[in-house]
């Protein structure tokens, strides 16, 4: 039996990606332009879940966070968005955007608030995701740092916050 590993996914991982996007009821748009920004866990070859963290300068858009239901309740979700937070902190960015019909108990966890949706940043707006998005979707927001240049201290924020929970 092989320990699942989490790592970058690539162009090659396109397809087990999609069907376990659709499989959970997630979109995929904007899901191939944007692949290499994802991380993947892997079992003997086989995808079971991943989460992806698409870059627009100072705001990121956290996406299609699932995992395969025989794998639920194991960490995995949480491992993503944790390494996907940090990853975020570490290039300064300052908002981190979602949108999910399913979730938002388990992203305020992470210190998410839920905010209009007329009040996504500019470049957010232009994703894919944002664009075929359902109209039922929560709005999430989670401010990383007050100011795009804030001190180490604020990408921690995230974290504690997480661990109170």
């Amino acid at each position: 039996m092989n320990i699942p590993r989490v790592r970058p996914a690539t162009q090659a991982d396109l397809p087990a990606v999609e069907r376990l996007l659709l499989d959970a009821g997630l979109i995929t748009a904007g899901v191939p332009a944007h692949i290499e920004d994802f991380l993947v866990v892997e079992e003997e070859g086989r995808i079971i879940a991943s989460a992806g963290l698409e870059h627009y300068g100072p705001q990121a858009l956290l996406r299609s966070v699932t995992v395969a239901p025989a794998y639920r309740d194991r960490g995995f979700a949480r491992l993503l968005v944790s390494r996907l937070l940090d990853e975020a902190a570490g290039r300064h960015v300052r908002d981190v955007y979602l949108f999910t019909t399913t979730a938002p108990q388990y992203f305020r966890r992470f210190g998410f608030e839920r905010i209009p949706r007329e009040d996504v940043a500019g470049a957010v707006r232009a994703s894919e995701e944002y664009g075929e998005c359902c109209a039922g979707a929560e709005t999430m927001m989670l401010r990383l740092r007050p100011e795009a240049d804030a001190g180490a201290g604020a990408a921690d924020d995230w974290r504690s916050t997480e661990a109170q929970r």
